[in-house]
């Protein structure tokens, strides 16, 4: 499968294998993995744990299992 993403001024275009998908304003990774059939899991991180990381600099942990979900 190749994937090509068009980025015309303010309009997006999805192709895959060269036949258009998808097009709008945005391409949301919600979008994409929906025209792609890549299975995705959206999680919203604990509000103030996320703040303090963000204090700290230290953003995104390096395992998913340590993100503190809200």
């Amino acid at each position: 499968m190749k994937i090509t993403i068009i980025n015309g001024d303010d309009w997006k275009g999805l192709y895959i294998d060269g036949k258009l998908v998808f097009e709008n304003h945005q391409l949301e990774v919600d979008d994409f993995c929906q025209h792609c059939n890549i299975e995705a899991e959206f999680i919203e991180p604990d509000e103030q744990w996320f703040e303090q990381r963000l204090i700290e600099g230290s953003y995104l942990p390096e395992n998913l299992v340590d993100v503190k979900r809200g």
